[in-house]
């Protein structure tokens, strides 16, 4: 639903920085953002109007921390039950194991699970220096764990934006 349109034309001899200013003088008063983006066509440019309620919030409430905390503890159990599932063992010694065995077995499944986490831990590394390099905040790793198919371990890592993406000129 638009609430307001407007045309202008534009001979392609302002820079883009001086365009971008005029439009939001343009707009001013209204509650909307303005951006610059390149177009598919070699030295031009598009213009994105946004009203401000549909912008990403800048806020990160204590139950998504929970959640991320939770599919974090989750993810840790299904990459190492990735190790367990190809451990070859009966009912019958499972049974006939102490804790203390059992807890020998589980140190076994570190190596993969550190390497998984490794995998996702340079996806989400690769993400951060991305959003930094152009001044934009993510949220913290939403985990994705594999279930019921553990033998995987993870499917990786979800970021949500707290901030807009820059302007490009």
């Amino acid at each position: 639903v638009f609430r307001c349109s407007m045309a202008r034309g534009g001979g392609g001899d302002e820079a883009p920085g001086a365009a971008l200013a005029s439009l939001q003088r343009d707009f001013d008063g209204l509650d909307v953002e303005v951006f610059v983006q390149k177009a598919k066509q070699e030295g031009q440019s598009v213009v994105l109007v946004m009203l401000k309620e549909d912008l990403p919030k800048n806020d990160f409430a204590w139950w998504q921390w929970l959640i991320c905390l939770v599919l974090f503890l989750f993810t840790l159990l299904t990459v190492n039950i990735n190790t367990l599932g190809v451990t070859t063992l009966s009912s019958e010694q499972m049974s006939a194991m102490n804790m203390d065995q059992a807890i020998k077995l589980a140190s076994k499944t570190v190596p993969t699970a550190i390497c998984a986490f490794a995998t996702v831990a340079a996806q989400e590394v690769a993400r951060r220096t991305a959003a930094s390099k152009y001044d934009v905040d993510l949220t913290p790793p939403f985990f994705v764990p594999v279930w019921p198919l553990p033998s995987l371990g993870t499917l990786g890592a979800v970021s949500r934006r707290l901030s807009l993406v820059p302007n490009e000129e």
